[in-house]
């Protein structure tokens, strides 16, 4: 029960990000042309723009203060989810042990 719980959780999650990173990109994509092929693009304008991501990244999303403290909450889940399942591990192998006596 509470591993369907963890992937409904898992992929819910994934969905989202999938969702911000789409939301995103739209004016990025709304900037091509239509055609393909119908715009040159140069290489200093990929450098440029190489350039400009890492000032950009995500200073424009989260502020700086709740991101490190989402991505504190994020450890400790984890954290307690990989407890939780080194002590199913731990049961199974226990368990394995006494059937095999």
């Amino acid at each position: 029960m509470i591993f369907i719980i963890i992937f409904k959780i898992l992929f819910f999650l994934s969905l989202a990000a999938l969702l911000v990173i789409v939301i995103r990109k739209i004016p990025t994509l709304s900037r091509l042309p239509e055609k393909p092929g119908a715009q040159e693009i140069s290489l200093r304008s990929i450098f440029s723009e190489i350039k400009k991501a890492p000032k950009n990244l995500g200073s424009n999303i989260i502020p700086q203060t709740r991101l490190e403290k989402f991505l504190r909450r994020l450890k400790i889940f984890t954290l307690k989810i990989s407890n939780v399942l080194d002590k199913l591990l731990k049961k199974t192998r226990k368990k394995d042990k006494e059937e095999e006596i």
